[in-house]
């Protein structure tokens, strides 16, 4: 899908929209908060998500675009290893 097909019908039809994460508090849904409880205020760090769309089918995809704020994910509060 990055490289603009879609896996499920392979159209080339795929449009992305990409938003970074910059704010505290952000409920826009292009952000994702990883949320670390440290002592009376939690560490909160804002990743910015990329969306896929394929206009042919209508398959979606998202994926993070700041990779290295994910190191926050040990330890944190509100996602959990699967």
């Amino acid at each position: 899908m990055r490289q603009g097909q879609c896996p499920k019908c392979s159209s080339s039809e795929v449009y992305c929209a990409d938003r970074k994460g910059t704010q505290m508090g952000v409920t826009d849904p292009s952000y994702v908060s990883i949320v670390t409880d440290k002592k009376w205020l939690p560490d909160v760090a804002i990743v910015g998500m990329a969306y896929y769309l394929c206009r042919s089918c209508g398959y979606f995809e998202q994926y993070a675009l700041e990779l290295e704020k994910l190191a926050a994910l040990d330890g944190c509060s509100n996602w959990r290893k699967v």
